[in-house]
């Protein structure tokens, strides 16, 4: 697997040269660089909530202030895209969420090269994951949930995994009597959005059918936004048609080594971090008519790992619902639930991690083309059913300029 790193680093490493040198020399290149942004202050009722919401840098999408800028410019058929993330909230206050190179192959057909750190392609989330575009203002668990499951730790054994299920979100933590079992770090969500991965792809549209294919650095649950971390490259696939205007669906499937290099002393003799894969099946689908929209994605995930040798499963899926009111206004919500496989420990047979379910509600309205105000409500069963004291209130506003 080492050339196929060293192509894809190197189709990396040109579309940000290519990149840098658009921005930073627009006069001689004749190019216009377009700049705008978002930026969403939300107030939350509990810092539960937080803890709830949050994602791998410590901050989440109900912090008090969230601010993204964009940067893009167009030279002939070839596109090139910045994106940076501040937030007070984060262990990384600034950084560069995204940086690509698109490039529209022929001018008569849309079938683009895309190359850098570019967006995910997995599932049908990631173009609504902005506060303007997302009704609600947290995004489905299946998009950062942080399981029990580590890719830079490893446990003893399956039953050191399941004492500590539940503790996804806070933080787990796995050592014996030497020491920690690798390197302390947030841990797997089936597919994370809060970070885009450096990779390859092709995709393109034609009539009503839209597909994309390509590799990244690291896997779904583990993306890579630095120095690669395994021999290995995730395999990516999507396809999507859309019936009509009033239906489309899509289904991905994702396949690449999850494991760190950090575990790698803690593996069975003769196994690599590069003989653990992740597997990961999207079922997308959106409906319309007149004033209501539905959304609705179902997650199926396994794990291969030195833990079980079936490995470890969990699912997802989330159906959101949306109808507009009067001119600039609607109402929203949006069901969910992770679950993950039973295993046997201790003698008894439970979900090696806790299963999660969600109800977030709320209303919203734009106030014009660029203001947003939203309030919602988040309620949980995390194991003891839901509860009025797992409710927890938010307000934002997310404002374009």
């Amino acid at each position: 697997m080492k050339s196929p790193h060293r192509a894809i680093c190197a189709s990396i490493a040109f579309s940000l040269l290519v990149l840098g040198s658009m921005v930073a020399a627009p006069t001689a290149l004749a190019v216009p660089i377009n700049v705008r942004g978002l930026m969403d202050v939300a107030v939350r009722g509990d810092d539960d909530m937080q803890l709830l919401n949050r994602q791998n840098t410590g901050d989440s999408f109900v912090d008090p202030v969230r601010t993204r800028l964009f940067l893009s410019g167009t030279n002939g058929q070839s596109q090139a895209h910045l994106q940076f993330l501040l937030s007070a909230d984060s262990r990384s206050e600034f950084r560069v969420f995204g940086a690509y190179l698109l490039h529209k192959i022929w001018e008569d057909r849309e079938v683009f090269v895309e190359a850098g750190r570019i967006p995910i392609h997995d599932g049908a989330w990631a173009s609504r994951t902005y506060s303007d575009k997302n009704p609600l203002i947290g995004i489905p668990l299946a998009y950062y949930w942080h399981s029990t499951l580590s890719y830079r730790m490893m446990p003893a054994d399956l039953a050191a995994l399941v004492a500590q299920r539940g503790g996804g979100q806070a933080g787990v933590f796995y050592a014996d009597a030497d020491g920690p079992r690798g390197t302390a770090w947030s841990s797997a969500p089936m597919l994370y959005d809060n970070c885009w991965d450096q990779g390859l792809f092709v995709l393109g549209k034609q009539g009503k059918v839209e597909y994309s294919l390509g590799t990244t650095v690291g896997a779904p649950s583990s993306p890579v936004k630095g120095t690669d971390t395994n021999d290995n490259l995730a395999i990516h696939a999507k396809l999507g048609f859309a019936v009509g205007d009033w239906m489309k669906t899509r289904v991905s499937y994702a396949a690449g080594a999850y494991l760190w290099d950090d575990v790698a002393p803690y593996l069975p003799a003769g196994k690599s971090v590069n003989d653990y894969y992740q597997r990961l099946w999207v079922l997308s689908t959106e409906l319309s008519r007149d004033r209501y929209l539905l959304h609705a994605e179902f997650f199926a995930n396994h794990y291969e790992t030195p833990l079980r040798a079936d490995g470890l499963g969990n699912r997802s899926f989330y159906l959101e619902g949306c109808a507009k009111l009067w001119p600039g206004s609607y109402v929203t919500v949006r069901y969910e639930e992770l679950s993950f496989e039973e295993v046997q420990s201790g003698g008894e047979n439970l979900s090696w991690d806790q299963n999660v379910r969600r109800i977030e509600a709320g209303a919203g309205y734009n106030v014009s083309r660029e203001l947003r105000l939203k309030a919602v409500v988040q309620m949980y069963d995390l194991g003891s059913g839901f509860a009025s004291e797992t409710a927890y209130p938010a307000v934002q506003a997310s404002l374009k300029f």
